[in-house]
Order: C-alpha cells, then structure tokens, then sequence
C-alpha cells in the first residue's frame, strides 16, 4: 500500500459573513476534493484535548499516531528531540522574549503557530550559548543551547549525567510585572537558572539582531523534560518520510520514527509552492510507503484575517496538490478489483481549526476526507465542516487516527 497525508493546517473555520455566511472550506472551489470525498469518507477527528499542555504538540503527537498523554518526556524533551538531541539527556525550554516599559516579557505571538528557526535566530542562539558558556562555565559545563523554533531554544543536559537544574516554572507571572522581581524572590532551586537569564538578558541587550522588528531583551528558561531512550511505534510507521517545517510536526514525526527531511534542505517555500510539493510527494512515493506533507499558506492567510487569500489557498490546494497527487497514487491500483495491485490511500487532515475572525488555530474537532483502497460510504458527502459534523465517523481519541487510516478494512488485503 501507498498512502499520503495533506496536513491542510487551519483549513477548518467557522461561518464568515463576507462569504455569504459560508466557511471559507464551503466557499472555495475544489472539484477534486468533491469529488474524492463523494467516492470516500468524510468525518471528524478531535485533535486537541482540554487537559494539552501545549495544543501546537498536541496536535501535531495525535496526527502522527502518538497520545500526548503516554509520552512522559515532558514538552521540552519532545521539543529537544525535535531538534536534533539524542537520549538520554535532560532538557529544558528557552522561550526568547522582548520586554515592555516596565519591564515585564512580552510573550511571543506565535505560541500557537512556530515557525523553524530562521538563519539569523540560530546564529544568536550559537551566540548566546557561546556568551553563557563564557560567563558561567561552572553552570554550563555539559549543557548546549540549540534552536528550535523561531522565538524558542532548547537547553540540553547530553547524558543526563549532571544533577538537575531545578526551573523556575511558567513564564506568565513574569509577563503581569518586572521578570527581574519575579527572579528576585527566587531562592536556592531556581538559582542557576536565574544567574544563566540574567547573564542572557545583559547581552541580548548589546547584541545586533537585525532584521528583527522588536528586539529579544530576555530569555526565559523552564519546563524541564528527560530525554529518554525509545522505541518508535514500528506498526503505525511503515516507511514513512515526512516533507514538513512545523518544529512540532518535525519532533512528533521524529517521536513516530518517520524519516523527517530536513526543513533547512526543502526550500523556504515548499509548504506554500504546491506545485513543487506534489512533485516532491510523488517523487518520495518511489522510495516510501508513506508520505505526509504540510501545506502552510491557509494558516497563514488565517494569521492575516484574510478570508479571500484563506479560500484561494484552499483551491490551490485542490488544483495544484491534491488533483497530480491523486492521479499518481491512482496508478498503483485497486487491490479490491485486482489482487496484484498494490494500493493506495490519500488523507486530506486540518490538525487544527484556525477562525479567521480570531486569526490563530482553536481547540475544535476538524472535518477530514479520506478514500482509496477499501474506504467507502454509503452516504455522499462533501467535504467541509457542516458534511463532516453529519457524518456517522466521529474519531475521538484523535491519535487513533493514523492507525485507523493506515489500517481501517484492510483485513481482505493478500498475505
């Protein structure tokens, strides 16, 4: 069997008036998907959960077959994963944040949308790593600082073999007043954290970043995670390569024991050229079972509360992605009709609701279309949020998913 996932990330929406009182989903023009859903199975899958310590992980651990719940890593553990550190190590997050009149953080924007690591971002994290390690060899002899996402670093303890560096915890409190009052009333446990922010926070303030609108004035080191040794789930990863940028959807794939190609080699574009995209997919298709590939441009039409751009990206996605995509799995043919055939498989998937009137991803279950090898309905359904609420296929916990897509009727399928 062939299968390939779209992550149409924040594809999924709510109503908007401009459109007539339509989705931008329901607006869109997409005969493709219309007419793959009509032939497949349309439904709903809840990919967040109210107890998630961070949704964008969440989401992205459930997509990839993983319940967030029975990793007991910790966030920055995943994260640190993600970027490259092997286990068994400790790990801790390094959130960059600018600094207001009064000198509170200003939490970063995009804590529910990250983007990789931008050249520049990187080099000052090498930088202020360097600087640290300068500064403060006793408290970070053994320790490295490597990016993440852009905004966010991980701090990583190879081996684990040094005691713990006990943090401070959420940085909320610090973004309601003075960070340095905050760290002020830290005592003992939080001590080497405290001494490595404010060392981070004098050279931030002297460093250049150019480029950068408003300038990072502090770090902010919590959430302490362990990097342990672990078994990918080798049944629900066949072959699997993953064609994403997303830093989260890169450490779930890397969690999964996918093949996650590196972001720095595909391009800056790749997720919003969908022409080059599907060339890609169908390229992989030769080497891997699986293919799951992220498309960026309707989250990013959503950031802006631009419906029009949100409704042409979704088009784009059916003229320019889906429909070469679909006509080259369709050449591995139907093992139902002809047992020598191999198979295939195709999965449109939001991960996430994105409303373009809040103009960030929310907690929501999202509509997905599926068909291929042995996926039929005895209902026609399109594929948009209203279809999808309708249907009789309600997926809930949301990381049963991949198995079920993966695995959903093929028990005819030859030995």
């Amino acid at each position: 069997m062939k299968y390939v996932i779209v992550i149409a990330d924040g594809i999924s929406d709510l109503p908007v008036p401009e459109l007539d009182g339509r989705t931008p989903l329901q607006a869109a023009r997409t005969p493709v998907l219309d007419h793959f859903a009509r032939s497949g199975r349309v439904g709903t899958v809840a990919t967040t959960h109210p107890a998630d310590e961070d949704a964008s992980l969440a989401t992205a651990l459930r997509l990839a077959g993983i319940d967030p719940a029975e990793m007991p890593w910790g966030v920055s553990a995943i994260e640190a994963f993600g970027a490259g550190a092997e286990p068994p190590a400790r790990t801790y997050r390094v959130e960059f944040c600018q600094v207001n009149a009064a000198g509170a953080l200003h939490l970063p924007s995009h804590r529910l949308i990250w983007r990789p690591p931008s050249a520049a971002f990187a080099q000052l994290v090498t930088d202020l790593g360097a600087h640290l390690m300068q500064q403060a060899p006793d408290v970070m002899a053994g320790r490295t600082l490597l990016p993440f996402a852009e905004g966010r670093a991980v701090l990583v303890e190879p081996g684990a073999d040094l005691a713990a560096m006990p943090d401070i915890g959420s940085p909320e409190e610090a973004s309601r007043r003075s960070w340095e009052d905050v760290l002020l009333e830290t005592d003992g446990p939080g001590a080497e954290c405290a001494h490595l922010m404010r060392l981070a926070a004098a050279f931030l303030s002297s460093c250049p970043q150019p480029g950068r609108e408003q300038q990072f004035g502090a770090v902010w080191i919590w959430s302490h995670g362990v990097l342990e040794l672990h078994a990918a789930k080798e049944e629900c990863a066949p072959n699997v390569l993953a064609l994403v940028k997303d830093p989260h959807l890169v450490a779930a794939g890397r969690c999964a024991g996918w093949h996650t190609a590196d972001p720095r080699n595909l391009g800056d574009d790749f997720t919003v050229d969908l022409k080059a995209l599907s060339v890609a997919v169908m390229d992989a298709l030769g080497r891997h079972d699986m293919v799951v590939c992220e498309v960026d441009a309707v989250l990013r039409a959503t950031e802006r509360g631009d419906f029009d751009a949100k409704v042409a990206a979704i088009e784009s996605i059916d003229r320019d992605l889906v429909a070469p995509v679909l006509d080259r799995l369709s050449r591995f043919g139907d093992p139902a009709t002809d047992p020598s055939a191999t198979g295939w498989r195709l999965l449109v998937h939001p991960r996430r609701a994105a409303y373009v009137s809040t103009r960030v991803p929310e907690r929501d279950v999202v509509p997905f279309v599926m068909g291929g090898a042995w996926v039929r309905s005895v209902v026609s359904r399109s594929f948009d949020e209203v279809s999808a609420a309708a249907s009789d296929l309600h997926i809930d916990p949301g990381h049963e998913f991949f198995e079920y897509f993966v695995k959903g009727g093929l028990a005819r399928i030859r030995a």
